[in-house]
């Protein structure tokens, strides 16, 4: 395989990697206890806090993966991936952010689970939080080894292992403040990226009228067949409404936390909901494009294609630390909010005076384990990742084990559910439970398991809150008025 980059293009992207690495490590040397690690202090501009939450959610496969599944699908995974771009931002800006007053400035999901039912929901959440994010971790690395081998055409150990090195070194001494603002600088390359890319693919298109015709005449981009008995269109239907839950993994989680006031929590999941809406239809429109002038190709090679065929000396450079950029800023976020949860809400809570307020000299040495944690935690998916095996399916398995165990407890906190830990330990293990039967047992029925585990779940909690008669229940929450204006800070 003849390698895509010129030297030119190489030094572009040495030259984002160390810009990268520079503007991480300058931001997190005021770092001195694990809050700030966690939090970065609270005071970020909302289009900051928007940036991040879109840089976290762009995954590595927003250029890679995606095409090949839209090239091939079609209107399903359109359909799919707008949304789960927008839908789960949107409904937690307009449902769940005037309801997180109580959570903001909490450490961790995992801490603000301890303090809604207890120690062992706190660790029960800490474990399948941090599984989560190594497994995102360890696919965004995977998706940053298959960019090297293309800028190199070869397979490169060496060349994956300094890219990765650069994200590991930032995330684990910088903390939030170094994966924010880090964040931003991918945040505005890649953005940049994508509509450019667009315009330089649909001026060698043959016209709208060729973009028409490949839409009406390809089976994939049907919506007649996608409903069709034949199509789709069942599971399609039976995943849309999980697009629409707001999955609260532990960084979106931090995100939230880290905003000054519920006001701001809205305005940045809102803004951060139509950024991502819009990015994934310039993807949609690129696909559209390479298929309508390519409509044979075999789907692995769409990104090898369009650099090849679209790209130019310097512009290659750019797209692939645009590219870089997508996988760079999910595996920071992931390895910020994982080393936290093993040491706030695993290792922390082990000891005999857990309650006790840490001195500063204790509060310094939970820091240092961070850093460490997140070391070890990016070395682990380091290793993953360059192991030849796939992780997708196994990074979708434990995001369903997470929102059928995790999420269904916390969001109805947020409605304003309390009870004790038996009950939410009740639900979380028929959640559990459920998802695991339902994937040995009735994996081809056509049914997500995540959806039969969310409604185990609910039912579990709920059923035996009321059951064993159990102190609280739904109470009225009391909500600040938050001002619906936008922020003075945009």
């Amino acid at each position: 395989m003849a390698p895509l980059a010129h030297p030119i293009d190489i030094g572009i992207f040495v030259l984002f990697l160390a810009i990268t690495l520079f503007v991480g490590l300058k931001y997190g040397r005021s770092v001195k206890t694990l809050r700030e690690y966690a939090l970065g202090g609270r005071n970020f501009s909302t289009p900051t806090l928007a940036a991040t939450i879109v840089a976290t959610l762009v995954t590595g496969s927003f250029l890679t993966f995606r095409p090949e599944q839209i090239y091939s699908n079609g209107l399903f995974f359109i359909l799919l991936y707008l949304s789960a771009d927008f839908g789960t931002l949107f409904v937690t800006g307009v449902v769940f952010a005037k309801r997180m007053k109580p959570f903001l400035g909490s450490t961790s999901i995992a801490a603000t689970m301890g303090d809604l039912y207890g120690k062992q929901v706190r660790t029960i959440t800490a474990i399948f939080g941090t599984l989560l994010s190594i497994g995102f971790v360890a696919l965004q690395f995977k998706a940053g080894a298959k960019i090297f081998s293309l800028i190199l055409g070869t397979e490169s150990t060496h060349t994956a292992i300094i890219a990765a090195s650069v994200v590991i070194i930032y995330s684990a001494f910088g903390g939030i403040r170094a994966v924010t603002f880090t964040d931003i600088l991918q945040f505005f390359t890649f953005g940049t990226l994508i509509p450019i890319l667009a315009l330089m693919i649909w001026e060698q298109v043959s016209g709208f009228d060729a973009v028409m015709h490949m839409l009406a005449t390809t089976p994939q981009f049907s919506p007649k067949e996608l409903l069709g008995s034949s199509g789709n269109g069942i599971g399609l239907l039976t995943l849309l409404p999980l697009c629409f839950i707001p999955v609260f993994s532990p960084p979106i989680f931090q995100r939230a936390a880290m905003a000054k006031n519920v006001a701001q929590v809205r305005s940045s999941f809102l803004h951060a909901a139509l950024i991502c809406l819009v990015l994934t239809l310039f993807i949609v429109w690129i696909t559209i494009l390479v298929r309508t002038n390519n409509p044979d190709m075999a789907p692995g090679n769409i990104l090898r294609h369009i650099i090849e065929k679209y790209s130019s000396v310097g512009f290659t450079g750019i797209l692939f630390a645009g590219t870089m950029a997508t996988v760079m800023s999910t595996a920071d976020s992931n390895l910020n909010a994982a080393a936290i949860l093993i040491v706030n809400d695993i290792i922390a809570p082990l000891r005999a005076d857990g309650s006790k307020k840490l001195t500063k000299e204790e509060d310094k040495k939970q820091l240092i384990l961070a850093r460490i944690a997140s070391l070890t935690i990016g070395m682990l998916a380091l290793v993953m990742a360059l192991v030849p095996a796939s992780y997708v399916a196994l990074v979708r398995l434990i995001l369903g084990f997470y929102m059928s165990v995790v999420t269904v407890p916390l969001l109805l906190a947020m409605f304003g559910f309390r009870s004790g830990a038996k009950p939410a330990l009740l639900g979380m293990g028929l959640g559990f439970m459920t998802v695991l039967l339902w994937r040995i047992f009735l994996e081809d029925v056509g049914i997500d398991a995540t959806i039969p585990g969310i409604m185990a779940n609910l039912a579990g909690i709920l059923g035996s809150h009321y059951l064993l008669g159990e102190k609280g229940g739904f109470k009225k929450t009391i909500l600040n008025a938050i001002e619906l204006d936008i922020d003075d800070d945009w």
